[in-house]
C-alpha cells in the first residue's frame, strides 16, 4: 500500500511539474508572440519610412534634372540674371507698435558662386544692390541712403 501511495504521490507531483512547465511554455510562447509582432510591426514601419524616403530623393532628382534641362544647363532664365540673385535682409525696431528704425543688408545669392553654394546669402558689399532699390523705392516716397559701411537706411517719416 504504502508503495502505492509513493507512486500516485510520485505521479501527482510530475503531473503538476509538467502543468507547470507547459503553462510556463505557454507564457513564453505568448511572450515570444508578442514580441514577434512588435518586431514585424517595427519592420514594416521602417520598410514603409525608406520607401518613402526613396521616393522623395527620386523625385527630388528628377526636379534637378528637368530644371537642368529647362535651362539649358543653367544658360537660360531667371537664374542668368545677375539680379534675380540680389536681394536685402531687413533689420528693424519697433517702440508702441511704430516702426522705428529700419536698415537694409544688402545681400548676393551667389550666382558666381559654384552651383552648389548658390542661393546661399552672404553679405554683397557692393553698392548696386541698395542704389537700384532706393530708385525704384524713390517713386513711392521712401528715402534710402546707403551708409559707408554697405548697409543702407530707410529714412522714416
Amino acid at each position: 500500500m504504502e508503495e502505492k501511495n509513493v507512486i500516485e504521490e510520485t505521479v501527482s507531483a510530475e503531473t503538476a511539474e509538467t502543468k507547470e512547465t507547459a503553462e510556463t511554455a505557454e507564457a513564453v510562447q505568448e511572450t515570444e508572440s508578442k514580441e514577434m509582432k512588435e518586431l514585424k510591426e517595427k519592420l514594416e514601419k521602417a520598410e514603409a519610412e525608406r520607401v518613402a524616403t526613396n521616393d522623395k530623393y527620386l523625385r527630388m532628382a528628377a526636379e534637378y534634372e528637368n530644371f537642368r534641362k529647362r535651362s539649358a544647363n543653367y544658360t537660360r532664365g531667371l537664374l542668368t540674371d545677375h539680379k534675380m540673385m540680389e536681394s536685402v535682409v531687413p533689420y528693424f525696431e519697433m517702440e508702441d507698435g511704430k516702426l522705428t528704425h529700419l536698415e537694409l543688408l544688402p545681400v548676393a545669392l551667389g550666382i558666381e558662386e559654384p552651383r552648389y553654394r548658390n542661393g546661399n546669402p552672404r553679405f554683397a558689399p557692393d553698392r548696386g544692390i541698395l542704389e537700384r532699390l532706393a530708385q525704384m523705392s524713390a517713386a513711392y516716397g521712401t528715402k534710402i541712403t546707403v551708409k559707408p559701411d554697405g548697409i543702407g537706411l530707410v529714412e522714416l517719416p
